[in-house]
């Protein structure tokens, strides 16, 4: 079988889509999970990413109001396809997600640095993309520490999670990778699909 980069010179001249699945292998998460930052939200994130199977727009989008911390499930509600906060443009993608062990650990993890942040009004459209409802949340991931944390915006999310994967010494994958990695590694130990 070949690699994805022995593809670039068989015919496939184009960039590899972002969505062609292309997993962080356990020793790679585990490389990811040791970085010393000053921002420890930011490998939080990309763990909990990767251990919870929700896209990258449902985690910048996913607040502590959508988590129930008895159970260990959340339900996606919302997506932030900037600059714009949405519901899920299919129904089916509003769902409730059981966590497993290790996405509860990173969730665990941030707890403290967001769940007692004041709650912040969100401008949420609705699937008939006319509509907008108000939403009050705490999100669980924000970018920056202390109190210079603001929402996630995509290009700022790519950078640091770039520059997380360096300080890893892990090959670079788009951040949608992790969603491919929660898959991968439920597979790989024999959760049925």
């Amino acid at each position: 079988m070949l690699s994805l980069p022995a593809l670039k010179g068989r015919g496939f001249p184009r960039k590899i889509d972002e969505d062609t699945a292309d997993p962080f292998e356990h020793s790679e998460l585990q490389r990811i999970a040791k970085v010393k930052s000053r921002r420890p939200q930011d490998t939080h994130l990309v763990m909990f990413a990767s251990w919870s199977g929700l896209s990258l727009s449902e985690v910048m989008a996913l607040a502590w109001e959508d988590v129930e911390t008895e159970t260990w499930q959340l339900k996606v509600r919302r997506a932030k396809v900037d600059p714009h906060y949405k519901v899920p443009k299919e129904r089916s993608r509003v769902r409730i997600v059981e966590l497993i062990d290790p996405a509860i650990h990173w969730l665990q993890q941030q707890m403290p640095y967001t769940m007692m942040l004041p709650q912040q009004e969100v401008s949420v459209r609705q699937r008939d993309n006319i509509t907008i409802r108000a939403d009050e949340v705490r999100f669980v991931f924000m970018n920056g520490t202390g109190e210079q944390q603001t929402p996630w915006h995509d290009p700022s999310l790519r950078r640091w999670y770039t520059d997380l994967l360096v300080k890893a010494k892990v090959r670079h994958r788009g951040p949608n990778q992790c969603r491919h990695t929660f898959a991968s590694q439920a597979l790989s130990n024999y959760v049925p699909m």
